[in-house]
């Protein structure tokens, strides 16, 4: 375990090595041409021009993730682990767009609305859910997920505009809703992506009309301090952009982002259920309360006041037994 979170920092470290940049999605054409892309070899990504994106202006990664088409990755199914660590490390070396067993099989059958799985920054929808997706698929649901985003790790997504990110959960929606005949989806998602990034979708591309509750793992929300880092060092907060990718700036407490998103009053919608999941000793959302929105509709849940000797780790979330059970019993509307 020690070892594999090593790889992790050395790999985010290395990262400030590549230059990021970006072809940006500016319209819905652009962006399904971008994810209809199957793209044969894992790569850089493709060099574009400086966009100004409010409070940071340089090189952002690209749209398309490699070995997509939709954005649902087209490599082969790869059974759970039991940790992030080992999935990540699996994804970093000989990345070929895996994913995990059960996920995107659209011959799946279900009374229960589908849920879309959202990753978290720098992760995959393999190597963050290798261990849910089977769990929910256990509990009768059809489950779908997407990469998009990349960042110059190869394996890494979602470490781009979260904007152009929330445009492409769009697209994925509409898909899944027109392949299942489904009505609303469900999405269930962990750190950006059980917080600012579907919230995007919900409250600015008329998403509140597609789906019927959202669940957040350790939810960025209303943003982080990284446990203050970011509130005193300028230097750092640049730096972040970088390192891990503009999205992970994006997330920082104040950015431009989180005041469009949070900052005009009510984000909830009506007719959707919120669940946010969090838990005190998460030391990537600080302060962990951040995780949470106080509006009516939304349920918010410290994971130990359900297992009070549990200790969490952020890129964990998705692996936790009872995590994942405060998951499932959150879709089932029984927390």
């Amino acid at each position: 375990m020690k070892l594999m979170k090593k790889l992790v920092t050395i790999a985010a470290t290395a990262a400030v090595a590549f230059t990021c940049s970006t072809i940006p999605a500016t319209a819905d054409d652009a962006l399904s041409a971008s994810l209809s892309s199957d793209l044969p070899l894992a790569s850089a990504p493709v060099a574009g021009e400086q966009v100004d994106h409010g409070d940071y202006t340089g090189p952002l990664p690209g749209s398309a993730a490699p070995f997509t088409q939709w954005g649902f990755p087209t490599g082969p199914e790869v059974g759970p682990e039991n940790d992030f660590y080992t999935a990540f490390a699996k994804s970093a070396v000989g990345y070929q767009g895996q994913k995990p067993a059960g996920l995107n099989d659209f011959s799946c059958t279900s009374d229960k609305n589908p849920i879309v799985l959202i990753p978290a920054t720098v992760m995959n929808v393999y190597d963050d859910y290798s261990k849910l997706v089977p769990a929910l698929r256990a509990q009768g649901y059809c489950v779908y997920g997407f990469n998009h985003n990349p960042g110059p790790i190869p394996g890494t997504a979602f470490a781009g505009d979260i904007r152009d990110s929330a445009r492409a959960l769009g697209l994925v929606v509409d898909r899944v809703l027109e392949q299942t005949g489904a009505e609303k989806v469900t999405l269930v998602g962990h750190s950006q992506g059980g917080g600012v990034l579907p919230m995007y979708y919900l409250t600015k591309l008329g998403g509140d009309k597609k789906v019927d509750q959202l669940v957040g793992m350790a939810p960025c929300n209303h943003g982080t301090t990284v446990a203050g880092m970011f509130n005193a060092n300028k230097f750092a907060h640049d730096l972040v952009g970088f390192v891990v990718g503009y999205s992970s700036q994006q997330q920082i407490v104040g950015s431009d982002l989180m005041n469009e998103v949070y900052g005009h009053g009510p984000v909830t919608r009506p007719g959707i259920k919120y669940t946010f999941i969090a838990s005190n000793t998460d030391m990537t959302v600080t302060p962990y309360t951040n995780s949470f929105v106080d509006e009516p509709g939304v349920t918010n849940v410290t994971v130990q006041d359900y297992y009070p000797s549990l200790i969490t780790d952020h890129n964990n979330m998705a692996y936790y037994n009872e995590v994942i059970d405060l998951t499932v019993k959150a879709l089932e509307g029984s927390l």
